[in-house]
């Protein structure tokens, strides 16, 4: 079978050469069927990160993002989830439920908020998450795409303050009533406004 590179070639050339629209359906479909996941994403980035590297130097960048690392590694697993790659000062990850997304989230912040207790505050590492629950390409498990990706990076990356974890509203309604305690919020996202849960721990 065609590699993922392959599939999205064919597509690529099948739109450049105007095919019907039966073809690029065809492809669509080998795609999702070969590489398509339904998931929650969990996306984290850590909050005054460049500030902090400006302020301090690429050493102290370097000692930041290892402490981060260890703080979610061994919490994924438990959650039943795994880590799909780091960006720099970005973690992205997939977990079975939004429930376990969630307490994969509130895991972190709790081992966090201990690390930093022994540290000084110029050491400290806060935390911003974004979670969302869908269908989405997984690549060799080292990389993934498609809407879910995006909203829970939006969330991580932009919308959420230091130590918030924010969870989309359809995602949120996958989890029993009174499971979690949170905060229903609106923000604007692309000009459309979104309705996210902040939660509570």
């Amino acid at each position: 079978m065609a590699t993922f590179e392959e599939l999205v070639a064919q597509y690529s050339q099948a739109e450049g050469q105007a095919k019907s629209v039966n073809d690029l359906k065809r492809i669509e479909a080998q795609l999702w069927d070969k590489y398509g996941v339904e998931q929650a994403v969990l996306v984290l980035d850590m909050a005054g990160f460049s500030r902090l590297t400006q302020t301090h130097g690429v050493v102290h960048y370097l000692s930041m993002i290892h402490r981060m690392h260890r703080a979610v590694e061994q919490p994924v697993s438990r959650c039943g989830g795994s880590i799909v790659k780091f960006e720099a000062d970005n973690m992205f990850a997939r977990l079975p439920s939004t429930e376990a997304a969630i307490v994969f989230a509130t895991e972190i912040n709790h081992i966090l908020t201990g690390m930093n207790m022994m540290t000084p505050a110029e050491l400290d590492v806060h935390v911003s998450i974004g979670i969302d629950f869908g269908k989405f390409l997984l690549i060799r498990k080292k990389d993934f795409f498609g809407d879910p990706v995006n909203m829970a990076s939006k969330l991580g990356e932009d919308l959420a303050g230091p130590g918030e974890i924010l969870v989309t509203d359809d995602a949120m309604k996958l989890v029993p009533a009174g499971k979690f305690n949170s905060d229903k919020v609106s923000y604007k996202v692309s000009g459309l406004s979104v309705e996210v849960h902040r939660i509570k721990f």
